[in-house]
């Protein structure tokens, strides 16, 4: 996707779950600040003592799950503040797990995320804004394709 096509919108999508139970987050704030979807997952490497007194040998490397995390900004007042605590709680509940995690960026895939730790809330009152940070856990670290190919013993073999 070009950075003309991201102009078209009016705002940063950041859709969390899918069918009628989606919301736009990016809708909901008045801007997303910044995103951190990191450079792929954290590497851990599992060592074993080296030879002798040198060094460590290396027995093999795993992915961990992956972090995602956003800022934004939201204005108005102590009501309308009050309002939107109250709405994004209930939206970044995932009691029956994870949620289908979409960015508008990144055309024809998705996440299947959790929200995670505690989601911070700044309210300056005498400007009637809100900075806050929302972070996200993708348990199986992978970002998903939306879309299918339907494989038989016809088709292309370079697919």
């Amino acid at each position: 996707m070009s950075l003309e096509t991201l102009n078209d919108f009016d705002h940063f999508s950041i859709v969390f779950g899918e069918g009628p139970d989606a919301v736009d987050i990016g809708k909901m704030v008045d801007a997303v600040t910044n995103i951190n979807r990191g450079i792929g997952n954290q590497w851990n490497n599992e060592y074993t003592r080296g030879v002798g007194r040198y060094g460590q040998s290396w027995v093999r490397g795993t992915l961990s799950s992956k972090t995602i995390s956003f800022d934004f900004i939201k204005e108005g007042d102590q009501v309308e503040l009050t309002q939107f605590r109250r709405d994004m709680a209930a939206v970044l509940d995932c009691p029956r797990g994870p949620k289908k995690l979409t960015f508008n960026d990144q055309p024809n895939t998705y996440y299947m995320a959790v929200t995670d730790g505690s989601i911070s809330l700044r309210e300056n009152i005498r400007t009637m804004q809100a900075t806050g940070t929302i972070t996200f856990v993708v348990p199986d670290g992978l970002l998903h394709s939306s879309i299918t190919t339907v494989l038989n013993k016809d088709s292309d073999p370079d697919i």
